[in-house]
Parts: C-alpha cells; structure tokens; sequence
C-alpha cells in the first residue's frame, strides 16, 4: 500500500513539473523580439515640428504661445512613443535620440505647471517679437556630432551666450535670465558629453541635471520601467525558487520510492 501511494505521488509530482516547465519554456519562445528602430522613421517625425538640432527645439519655443505649441509637441512626442515601443533603440547615443531627449525637455519645462512656466509666459511676446534675432545663434552645422569634446563646448558656449545676450539687449536681464535656463536645460538634455558652464539656470532641478550630465537624471518614465523590472526580476526568481524547490521534492519521492521498490 505504501509503495503504491509513493508510486502515486512520484506521477503527480512528475506531471506537475513538466507542466510547469512547459509553460515556463514556451513564455520564452514566445517571447518577441524587437526590431532596431528605423531611423528614418524618427527624422520624418522630428521635421514635423522642424526639429533638426538643438537650436531649432530652443527656437520652437518663441514661435506660438505655449498652449498650441505644447499640444503640437505632446502629439509629436506621443508618435514617437509608440514608435519606440515596438523597436529597439541603439546602443550607442544616436542624433535622432538625442534630439528626442531635448523635445521632451522643452515639454516639461513648458508644457507642466511650474513657475518655470509662468516666468517665460510672462516674457513670452518680447521672445516672439524678437524671434528671427535669434536665428543669429545657429552654431555650425552638425556641431553636436563633432568628435572633439572641445569643440562641442565651444559651440555650446557660443550659442548659449548668443540667446542671453539677444534676450538681455531686447527683453531685458529677467527674460535673459528665464531664456538662458531654457537654452542649457534643453542643450545639456541632447549633449552626450559634460562641458565646464560657469552660471547654469536658477531652477535647483537643472542645476542637478547640468551637474550630473545627461545620463545622470532619469525621466519619471524611466524610472517607472526600471521598477517594473525590479518587480518581474523579484517574481522571476520567486518562481524559479518555487520550481527548484518542487524539483527537490521530486527528487527525495523518486530516490524513496527507487529505495523502497528495490
């Protein structure tokens, strides 16, 4: 009777496991994989709204006033969202990525209520008014794809000073002021590399960007994610306990019922 009721549980045991196996086999199979993202795909979104350097999502923000501007770049972000949710991004920093960093930065910065926010509304008709002056801050072409680290920080420089000085002599020292937090919020979004900036925006939120880099503050989305991952990898290794130890189980009934059969 004892040897048919170990009999009995080996073969439940035993079923149970290759179940569980199988499942755990085939959500790996099924897993999809996903394919790089088109570039291309990404430049054709980015020239909807005539994003093509930094310089130009700077510039986006003296064109209209905030309202129909942050509709215009919520729709913008949206399709590229869901683009990049059905591709992989590269590993290496990309232009296009970048630019995308900036555009999101210009979102927050103008399109959530802050008193960031109300600052540049409050200056707003001077920085429209003026708009084609500060077609003069162009840096050269392609400088945020220059190989020389100096380089770049030269060009930087150039430009954020460029867009104070425009502001200061036009709108006054406060625009200049709420103009120059812009410029390098977005400028230090996009650049890979960290340049030596002596006087950084008045916003403590920037000034912890600026000092830590690009990478060195992550977005609430991707904080979000990384959480989620820490949950699945947490319930992953909770499931493969569970496994392991039923294969334990598994292995003390078959050796007893090998014992006792022999």
């Amino acid at each position: 009777m004892r040897k048919k009721l170990l009999l009995i549980t080996f073969y439940i045991l035993s079923w149970n496991a290759l179940v569980t196996g199988s499942k755990f086999y085939s959500k790996i199979f099924k897993k999809k994989q996903k394919k790089p993202c088109d570039e291309e795909t990404l430049v054709n979104l980015l020239a909807e709204i005539q994003v093509i350097n930094p310089e130009a999502i700077i510039n986006l923000s003296t064109m209209e006033e905030v309202k129909p501007l942050c509709k215009k770049v919520s729709e913008n972000l949206e399709k590229i969202e869901e683009i990049l949710a059905d591709c992989k991004p590269p590993h290496q920093p990309d232009l296009y990525f970048q630019l995308i960093k900036g555009e999101e930065i210009l979102y927050r910065k103008l399109c959530t209520e802050s008193a960031f926010k109300q600052q540049f509304q409050g200056h707003f008709s001077c920085f429209h008014k003026f708009r084609s002056e500060f077609d003069k801050c162009n840096g050269t072409p392609d400088w945020i794809e220059n190989s020389d680290p100096e380089v770049i920080c030269a060009e930087y420089k150039k430009i954020s000073n460029c867009y104070y000085e425009i502001t200061g002599t036009h709108c006054g020292q406060e625009a200049a002021e709420v103009m120059k937090e812009l410029v390098i919020s977005i400028i230090n979004s996009i650049l890979t590399i960290k340049c030596d900036i002596n006087e950084i925006g008045t916003n403590p939120e920037d000034a912890l960007e600026l000092e830590a880099g690009p990478e060195g503050k992550k977005s609430l989305k991707t904080k979000l994610l990384d959480k989620l991952k820490d949950k699945k990898d947490i319930k992953s290794r909770a499931e493969q306990k569970k496994n392991y130890i039923s294969y334990e189980v598994l292995l003390v009934v078959l050796t007893n019922f090998i014992h006792y059969t022999m």
